[in-house]
């Protein structure tokens, strides 16, 4: 959903950017204000880079190339404009805690071992002791490991021929003279042989892994390493808000705005411009009707219920401000709540009898059982209060847009909420007028007379 408003929006800055680009500033505002107007924008703020670098935030410092632009967001009448500083943010750490604190275990463990004493080898040059082969000698851990010349000599570990692997036809000492070609039954052991009968104590009854623990991926390392932090996405950094200097056509954006804007990313890029050495200010803008969302919508409905308007004439702007924030986008997302929320100010403490008509598409949905019998109740109340004419036109659309192209499934919910309108929602006092346009309505309610 996201994706399908952003391109739009990519596309009509892309075209400004080529008129600002080729001189022609004369269509510039027209460009902008076509922009401002579309609604439900993904993104709630701008950002543009400037031609040249300016550390100061003051707009008298900008270059021609610029200030065009400044002057066609001022003449489009539509958008708040702000210069402000976005460093960097730092890149948060590669490793781990835990990854950082076993690096460093094995740090001392290499040192250790390359620290460690090494027996003296014994020159080439140099008969070895006892007239052993020095290539089979264990210097560093003793004579251990001593392989004679001959295997006359009658001890030749490993070597089966020797003296001492063999036993004559007539030596009878009480020991089999037959040597087994498996001495220690390594292949011949069964399950029953090795664990039953006495053996049961060592039942290997677990369902764990026995295997070995060797290595086996494909990365030729050792599987003592732990680390995978490289393997991780590389996050990137996004410039947050440090500083803001509003523009003087801006002088009604309000202290809570501005203070929310601080620590926040700056938005969607609007440049053609290289972005990897910017040492300047940033120039941020936003259309009007985005006020809201930098206060989030809780705040932004105790403003309503309040009588702070956040700078607008009246406060039904602000009310239109917040009607654009349902659905997605880029800081909330709202919720069947803040539908309920925002339909209750419109009945109880609204006076504007065109509000309800510009919210019902947010109001509620004709896909989910619970939500059209809330908007049937809501229909009932607003009606009774403003009048059928203060949502007729909402009402047909909502009903009208639901056609056997989009499946029987859905229009059948179309035809039922027509119905129920008609008969549980609507008054006596509107009821010829409510079944005159109803009737208009075609391909669905002419279905339910």
């Amino acid at each position: 959903m996201s994706g399908s408003r952003v391109k739009p929006i990519a596309a009509a800055y892309e075209a400004v950017l080529s008129q600002l680009d080729d001189g022609r500033t004369d269509a510039l505002p027209q460009l902008l204000a076509a922009v401002a107007a579309q609604p439900k924008q993904y993104d709630s703020m701008y950002a543009y880079c400037l031609s040249t670098r300016v550390p100061s935030l003051r707009f008298d410092d900008l270059a021609p190339h610029d200030a065009a632009f400044v002057d066609g967001l001022v003449a489009a009448g539509s958008f708040d404009i702000a210069l402000v500083r976005a460093p960097r943010a730092k890149a948060p750490a590669k490793h781990t805690t835990d990854c950082l604190a076993w690096q460093e275990r094995n740090a001392i463990e290499a040192r250790e071992w390359a620290a460690r004493p090494v027996a003296k080898a014994v020159p080439q040059d140099v008969a070895a002791p006892w007239g052993y082969d020095p290539d089979h000698f264990d210097y560093a851990g003793g004579a251990t490991f001593r392989k004679p010349r001959d295997p006359e000599d009658g001890f030749c570990t490993g070597d089966t021929s020797a003296d001492d692997m063999q036993s004559g036809p007539d030596d009878d000492d009480g020991y089999d003279v037959e040597w087994p070609d498996d001495p220690y039954n390594e292949f011949g052991l069964t399950d029953n042989d090795t664990y039953g009968g006495a053996h049961r104590g060592y039942d290997d009854d677990d369902d764990g892994w026995d295997g070995d623990v060797s290595d086996t991926d494909n990365d030729g390392g050792d599987d003592t390493v732990r680390c995978y932090c490289h393997e991780a996405p590389a996050t990137q950094t996004r410039r947050r808000i440090s500083a803001v200097q509003l523009h003087a056509s801006s002088v009604a954006v309000p202290v809570a705005v501005t203070d929310a804007l601080l620590g926040r990313a700056v938005g969607r890029w609007i440049t053609t411009r290289s972005l990897q050495q910017l040492h300047s200010a940033i120039l941020v803008f936003w259309p009007t009707r985005h006020r809201p969302r930098f206060l989030g919508f809780e705040a932004a409905m105790r403003a309503l219920h309040s009588g702070d308007t956040l700078g607008w004439p009246s406060i039904d702007d602000l009310a239109l401000g917040v009607f654009d924030m349902f659905q997605l986008t880029d800081g909330y997302r709202t919720t069947e709540a803040d539908a309920t929320a925002m339909s209750s100010y419109l009945v109880q403490s609204s006076s504007s009898s065109s509000l309800p008509g510009r919210f019902l598409p947010d109001a509620f949905t004709l896909d989910k059982q619970a939500s059209r019998t809330r908007g049937l109740h809501w229909l009932r109340d607003v009606i009774a209060k403003f009048g059928w004419l203060s949502v007729r036109d909402s009402i047909v659309t909502l009903c009208s847009s639901s056609s056997p192209d989009d499946g029987l499934y859905r229009l059948a919910h179309a035809m039922h909420f027509a119905r129920r309108l008609l008969l549980e929602s609507v008054v006596p006092a509107h009821e010829a007028e409510v079944v005159a346009d109803l009737a208009s309505t075609p391909g669905v309610c002419c279905r339910c007379s």
